[in-house]
């Protein structure tokens, strides 16, 4: 067992940006980026049934850990799709080709997590639309969001292949 005394802990203070913690739309899928200490993003997404997931792309800095919460999701890695269910992981090393989609009709849940992530955090604040604005579902799925979204996507080490 490891003990942590919490008073002796110091963290050093991150600027959040102000999309942190908040359900946002991102290309027809919620997603809420989790704030951390450290130099890794944490993301919890559900997946939305019938939507495609990113073009398929990789990391040139950062490895991406999928854990599956609920439901199932399927994660390309590489020319082949692997199905989670609920509490299985995939590793995706920095330069392997990969993505993810609903499985056929079911809802999914994941959490993703790149270290180091800043870049992608990044990518998901700056394009993620917040859930309780004006018609945020449609503005996230909508041509001139996914053409900004793909624009960007290659300064935030998301390089598209």
């Amino acid at each position: 067992m490891c003990l942590v005394n919490i008073r002796t802990c110091h963290f050093t203070p991150t600027l959040m940006h102000p999309n942190h913690g908040k359900p946002l739309w991102l290309i027809g899928h919620k997603l809420v980026s989790i704030p951390t200490p450290g130099d890794y993003a944490f993301a919890d997404v559900e997946l939305t049934p019938g939507l495609p997931g990113p073009p398929p792309h990789q990391h040139v800095e950062a490895n991406e850990l999928y854990v599956c919460l609920n439901g199932a999701i399927e994660i390309l890695r590489e020319d082949t799709w692997h199905t989670l269910r609920r509490g299985d992981s995939l590793l995706v090393p920095k330069g392997t080709r990969h993505s993810f989609r609903s499985v056929e009709g079911e809802p999914g849940r994941f959490v993703t997590i790149h270290d180091p992530g800043g870049p992608m955090d990044a990518l998901f604040l700056e394009h993620g639309i917040p859930t309780d604005a004006p018609e945020a579902f449609e503005r996230s799925i909508s041509d001139e969001a996914i053409g900004r979204f793909v624009a960007a996507s290659a300064a935030h080490d998301m390089i598209l292949s």
